[in-house]
């Protein structure tokens, strides 16, 4: 076994190292092998950049196995599983009133078939947490909503035990229908510990059409009727930034569509004044609107390309009884329609649209219920129809999944389509839920296509004890570790005495080389997360390596050992010194003096399942250098 150095920088203090390159009882990975032991989703290891890790860049992305459907008239949103296309939870798409006591103005409880607070777009960041914007449609004399947005827990790490008793009282498909129903406990309403925070952000009367989230991860929303860009917090919901387009430009448009594409650029679409519009928010005040196109036609859904053009669905019957996809160079100034075979396939009204990682392009046809295929020539590429695929009544929304299947979301049969390119046809339609009005980012495709590149590592170890305080991670000590500008590398764990309760427990964002000893996160078992990011789409961040050393490895263990003592007391001449590479504290040993400890790990994967064993590893006290094994 192959074990890597560690520099001693202060002269009298030495530093035992474990199996691995680990720090004492802990655990290095670094080569190819030890990466394999966790999860490897949407990063590599592949030649010549091995032993290391970084994002596939040239991939699909690989967004989260679910999608968020907005049910309008229902006033909630539903979790769908890709996998299976059931439901897996609902929820409220308003908290009456946020765990932090504050309250939003201008909402109702929602009512089922009569709800006012319509919720429509969502959208999913990349920690899987999903966003929806509810228009606020009811502006009457005696009732009036407001436009806000709600941030729902992606997974039950992210949910918070807000009544204390040790669960997540949260929706879930008890009977495993594949429906959730409308009562507890499939249903809670206000009740549920996933709703994370209800935001106003729009005056009365300015529906709230469109959500983004932005390579920050935060979000940014949308008003109809002024024009505004509101950014805020996408963990905590405050106000970071407004921006009024229509003072910016000294034109008059409407937000129907937003979007976030490479480099930070904000799009939108307009369905009544047809002028698109490119925004750098970091731009001075005045100069935001980089540019703005007229296009002949009302636009509807959008999405955005890894090259920064823009593909709009186009809301008007077509005068050739074509429908098609608008395509927007912001860079020329030119619009350009790319229009179906024949009628058969679409005669317009196309709302959603979504582009893939292959940079084909996929359109919900409202007038003839089908889902349209424009693909992109690998040689040339120029975009072309290529054939439709009948979905259930109602085709609105479009969205990407995992697996790289397209899914539509159908407003007049109350469902979702699933369609396998692969295969070329359709593979299911099921209950969306109440009524879907969702044509936008669903799964989180989109934000992972063109907005960042994701990839994520996921490792679970074990320390053999329960209710193991874990100590620090760090990771790039090696030089082959990098994050360069524009991009992260974020590490975060979660700790359980039973490993199967893991994604269950709060989510802890780890800071590189900081202990967390003390911070709650105990269990024998500790799952640690390392996200790579980058929001410049042909760069990515790489993780060299990355160490789990554990508490117990400086403080509870190892026994201390002198030659002439019983239980391993130092001697009176004996000074504490400082080893800041691991944060640990070590003690000048004396020439016959040694660290003496045992330590088993455990690491876990799937089904696969290694055991290191380590016992009585010492070294002698050394002057200065270098110790290796």
């Amino acid at each position: 076994m192959m074990l890597r150095r560690v520099k001693i920088i202060a002269a009298s203090c030495v530093l035992s190292l474990g199996g691995m390159g680990s720090a004492l009882a802990g655990q290095t990975y670094t080569k190819n092998a030890d990466f394999d032991w966790g999860q490897l989703k949407g990063v590599d290891h592949a030649p010549p950049n091995d032993d290391q890790l970084q994002i596939t860049l040239g991939d699909n992305p690989i967004p989260p196995p679910f999608m968020w459907v907005a049910n309008f008239a229902d006033g909630t949103v539903t979790k769908i599983s890709t996998d299976t296309g059931g439901q897996v939870a609902k929820y409220h798409s308003v908290l009456m009133r946020n765990w932090d006591g504050s309250v939003p103005q201008g909402i109702t409880l929602p009512i089922p078939g009569a709800d006012c607070n319509s919720p429509s777009r969502t959208t999913v960041d990349g920690d899987d947490n999903a966003f929806v914007a509810n228009r606020g449609f009811c502006t009457d004399s005696t009732t009036y909503t407001r436009a806000t947005v709600t941030k729902f827990a992606g997974s039950l790490g992210y949910c918070v035990d807000r009544n204390g008793n040790g669960l997540i009282d949260t929706s879930r498909d008890v009977n495993g229908d594949g429906v959730i129903g409308r009562e507890p406990p499939e249903f809670l309403g206000q009740a549920d510990e996933c709703i994370l925070w209800t935001r106003n952000y729009a005056e009365k009367g300015d529906l709230g059409r469109s959500v983004a989230i932005d390579g920050d991860q935060n979000i940014w929303l949308g008003g109809y009727s002024s024009s505004k860009l509101w950014k805020l917090d996408g963990k905590t919901g405050a106000l970071l930034q407004t921006i009024d387009l229509n003072a910016e430009k000294g034109t008059i448009a409407n937000i129907y569509g937003l979007a976030v594409g490479p480099e930070g650029f904000i799009y939108t679409s307009d369905l009544t004044a047809k002028r698109l519009r490119k925004i750098d928010p970091k731009a001075p005040v005045g100069r935001r609107v980089v540019a703005e196109v007229g296009v002949s036609t009302p636009t509807y859904g959008l999405a955005v390309d890894r090259d920064g053009v823009a593909w709009l669905g186009s809301w008007a019957d077509e005068s050739p009884g074509r429908g098609g996809v608008l395509r927007v160079d912001f860079k020329t100034g030119k619009e350009e329609k790319i229009l179906v075979s024949s009628s058969t396939d679409c005669t317009g009204l196309t709302r959603g649209v979504a582009v893939a990682g292959n940079g084909d392009i996929w359109v919900a046809c409202y007038s003839t219920h089908k889902l349209l295929h424009f693909r992109r020539s690998r040689v040339t590429g120029s975009v072309f129809f290529n054939k439709s695929y009948a979905t259930d009544s109602g085709t609105l929304g479009v969205t990407i999944d995992d697996h790289q299947r397209i899914w539509t979301s159908n407003y007049d049969t109350n469902s979702v389509t699933r369609v396998d390119p692969g295969a070329g046809r359709v593979q299911l339609s099921r209950p969306a839920g109440g009524i879907p009005y969702s044509y936008w980012d669903m799964s989180g495709y989109q934000y992972r296509n063109s907005t960042i590149r994701q990839g994520e590592w996921v490792v679970v170890q074990e320390g053999e004890r329960l209710g193991a305080q874990w100590g620090t991670i760090h990771w790039n000590r090696e030089s082959a570790g990098s994050v360069p500008a524009e991009t992260a590398i974020e590490v975060s764990v979660q700790a359980s005495d039973d490993s199967r309760a893991l994604s269950s427990q709060p989510v802890f964002p780890v800071t590189r080389g900081v202990s967390f000893t003390g911070a709650g996160v105990t269990g024998r078992y500790l799952r640690v997360r390392a996200v790579l990011r980058t929001k410049n789409l042909t760069q990515s961040p790489v993780l060299s390596d990355l160490s789990i050393i554990p508490s117990w490895s400086w403080g509870e263990s190892p026994a201390f050992m002198c030659e002439g003592t019983v239980d391993g007391t130092p001697p009176p001449h004996v000074q504490p010194c400082a080893i800041p590479q691991v944060g640990i504290i070590a003690r000048w040993q004396g020439v016959h003096c040694r660290w003496l400890y045992e330590n088993r790990s455990r690491i876990q994967s799937g089904n696969r399942d290694v055991e290191r064993h380590r016992s009585s590893i010492h070294r002698q006290a050394a002057p200065y250098g270098d110790l290796a094994q």
